[in-house]
């Protein structure tokens, strides 16, 4: 398993969130070991203060692929997610 290099990864996008001017939070979403999208914090660049690293990464990524179920994939986040986020990945 890969999961400390791509818990690294999300560490590594909460950083680049702070260069960006927002709250240092990303996230990872991985299938089959191999990374297929990542999201960092954009509560404050992009005015949405649901914009967190998670539910920004599943709403663009559903968006784009027109993938609903994520059941097959792992997330993962700098942090522990908030209840928001939390529910959105449930």
């Amino acid at each position: 398993m890969n999961d400390e290099k791509f818990m690294q990864e999300a560490i590594e996008l909460s950083k680049k969130a702070v260069e960006h001017g927002n709250e240092p939070f990303g996230a990872v979403l991985v299938k089959d070991n191999e990374v297929v999208f990542t999201n960092e914090n954009q509560i404050f660049t992009a005015n949405d203060p649901t914009f967190h690293a998670e539910t920004g990464l599943i709403r663009r990524f559903c968006t784009s692929t027109g993938i609903t179920d994520l059941s097959e994939y792992t997330l993962y986040t700098s942090c522990e997610p908030c209840f928001m986020c939390s529910g959105a990945m449930v």
